[in-house]
């Protein structure tokens, strides 16, 4: 029995070295961590600080301010901002400083790869923690409201009175941040030169919330939540290690380095009562209806409407966007037929922040390329000429670089669609086949096709990827038996379309509503269909209206005074605008226009309930067709 006693004792002693070891490794490990924002610079000023600045209105906003790490008083800088309401910085936790000490985080969460690379290139970062979201104060009723977009005039104002700063602004920002950053040129400061909204909506309601009127459930559900949590300042949901574990390493949105910084974060969230997104769209229908509660509508805060401030605050733009990004495309090319600004505009086969690559031609797994390092260093270079040259705004090309699909090639047009691209019109035939209007058979006829609700794009599709993952469309074929379908014979050339295009339907339906989704296909030899780009419209949305920028097409306003209802079993030409696209369709492959009434996974069900019968009339005087903005190579 004394042995046994012993032997304990000394296995106690053995446990208490190990835990007052273990403990001082893990001090040492963390307190040996010296953060990216905490080295002083020549200036003697420390790279990252954090700092309240009162606005008009006494509302103080929080901003983090990163030098570059050779940065002198010498040589003052141009500033870079990046508006957020994802919050502008997160708190280090003594946890987070052990992992990077033993090499299993590379770095902290927030010296991320834009800051690393604009600041390499000389830029002075100033992050902002937009109203009433992060650690600042205000109200939050509305996205991109007035009073937000009030703000960053004044804080660019408190950043030229800064000694670092040469009075040279610009802005940039991905999603959100990125019209954020398009905005920031409404209050017209002087010192704001350029902006570079990347990946951004120009028409929120159409390029993403409805387009065609059509309720993108999937994403808006997720982002209300996602947004909720930010709101609250919660980490995660539920519990368990993981929640745990994640608390270790941040509590949330980082405070200001005032003494009483954490205590002004903690009241800046007690006092926060915003409305979440889907609270918001409680009753929004159409694009006029009122959102929240200021009365405004998603019109209102759309960067479209404030397209004469922006006009007259001449910046240049360096616009970012992909061709599979839920609607961006559109909203970019419009954009830049729109504003007088100087732009220069990139659309690339990558998915929204330009993480993955999305060219549905190319390997699944194909890795982007430039990676996010290269896509912030051709940034810099927008930037270079027009903040550290002293290069006028109206100096930047006025272009439209986009990569073409199927040719891996990347082209540069002044004008869209470029010069060379003519419209051309196929028809739809009996028996499911699609052919040059020049070849018309003009056999009169009729198909009809029961929506089948089971239909879907995927999980990893073009309205997803606003949530992060890559887009992959997989074959079609088993997918397209569902739907209606036409398909061209093989073509015997190279077919280019680069551009919008649109699809006239000759259509009754048995219901008074419905949804309209057609797919543009590559349809190869061996079989495999390709999903290369789609239109969405809302039966009862139908009617064509004067648009209120540049469209390539046919423009749904999505009003609710310009909404009908269908007369069921009357014929009526509906007309349906596909997103802009630039592929080339192989000699030998088929052009395949394929018809549904849903799409499952991400889009609300329209009727919601009943079970409609589409009724296609093509031939004689009663064409059915898709105008296809092409030119034929070869």
């Amino acid at each position: 029995m004394a042995l046994v006693k012993k032997v304990f004792k000394g296995f106690l002693w053995l446990l208490a070295f190990v835990i007052v070891i273990s403990v001082v490794i893990y001090l040492y490990l963390g307190t040996s961590v010296t953060l990216p924002g905490e080295v002083k610079t020549p200036s003697g000023l420390e790279r990252n600080t954090a700092h309240y600045v009162t606005m008009r209105d006494g509302v103080e906003i929080a901003v983090d301010v990163w030098l570059p790490a050779d940065y002198s008083s010498e040589s003052p800088l141009p500033t870079l901002m990046r508006a957020t309401r994802y919050g502008r910085a997160y708190r280090v936790k003594f946890l987070q400083r052990v992992l990077m000490a033993t090499g299993k985080q590379k770095r902290d969460y927030n010296y991320r790869e834009d800051i690393r690379i604009l600041n390499g290139e000389g830029y002075a970062i100033v992050k902002i923690d937009a109203r009433g979201s992060g650690a600042s104060f205000g109200e939050r009723l509305e996205e991109w409201s007035d009073e937000e977009v009030a703000d960053y005039g004044e804080i660019a104002q408190w950043i030229t009175e800064q000694s670092w700063s040469n009075g040279r602004i610009g802005a940039y920002g991905v999603s959100y941040d990125g019209n954020a950053a398009e905005v920031i040129a409404v209050p017209n400061h002087p010192a704001i030169i350029a902006v570079a909204p990347q990946y951004t909506y120009f028409d929120t309601f159409q390029n993403l919330i409805r387009p065609g009127g059509v309720y993108d459930d999937w994403f808006m559900k997720r982002w209300s939540i996602a947004t909720e949590r930010m709101d609250t300042n919660t980490q995660c949901q539920g519990g368990g290690f993981k929640c745990w574990f994640r608390y270790q390493l941040t509590d949330g949105i980082k405070p200001v380095d005032a003494r009483d910084g954490k205590k002004k974060r903690k009241a800046a969230y007690a006092g926060r009562k915003n409305p979440t997104v889907l609270e918001n769209l409680a009753g929004v229908e159409f694009r006029d209806d009122p959102y929240g509660p200021t009365g405004h509508s998603l019109v209102d805060v759309a960067p479209y409407t404030r397209a004469d401030a922006i006009a007259s605050s001449g910046v240049a733009m360096n616009v970012w966007v992909g061709w599979y990004d839920s609607g961006t495309v559109d909203g970019a090319i419009s954009r830049f037929k729109t504003l007088p600004n100087k732009q220069s505009v990139r659309i690339s086969p990558y998915t929204h922040g330009g993480k993955h690559d999305s060219n549905v031609f190319a390997p699944a797994k194909q890795k982007v390329s430039p990676n996010q390092d290269g896509q912030n260093t051709l940034l810099a270079k927008f930037f270079d000429p027009l903040l550290k040259g002293g290069k006028p705004a109206s100096s930047v090309k006025h272009e439209i670089l986009y990569f073409t699909m199927g040719a891996d090639e990347w082209n540069t047009t002044p004008v869209w669609p470029p010069v060379g691209i003519e419209t051309s019109r196929w028809v739809m035939e009996q028996g499911g086949s699609l052919a040059p209007e020049s070849e018309l058979k003009a056999e009169a006829g009729v198909d009809t096709y029961k929506v089948d609700f089971s239909t879907t794009t995927g999980r990893r599709t073009r309205w997803q990827t606003v949530g992060g993952p890559d887009v992959i469309y997989p074959d079609r074929q088993e997918e397209d038996a569902k739907l209606l379908t036409y398909t061209s014979a093989p073509v015997e050339a190279d077919l280019e379309i680069t551009g919008s295009p649109q699809v006239s339907l000759q259509l009754s339906s048995t219901h008074t509503d419905g949804a309209l989704h057609i797919y543009l296909e590559d349809v190869a030899p061996d079989g495999r269909v390709t999903y290369l780009t789609e239109g969405i419209l809302r039966l009862s949305d139908r009617k064509i209206s004067e648009a209120p920028y540049v469209v390539e097409g046919a423009y749904h306003s999505l009003k609710r005074e310009d909404n009908k209802p269908m007369t069921p079993n009357v014929v009526e030409e509906i007309i349906v605008p596909l997103f802009n696209t630039s592929v080339v369709i192989k000699k030998g492959h088929s052009v395949r226009i394929a018809i549904a009434g849903a799409d499952k996974v991400t889009f609300s069900r329209v009727p919601t309930e009943g079970d409609p019968v589409l009724s296609i009339h093509h031939g004689g005087v009663q064409a059915s067709f898709v105008e296809l903005p092409q030119k034929w190579r070869n």
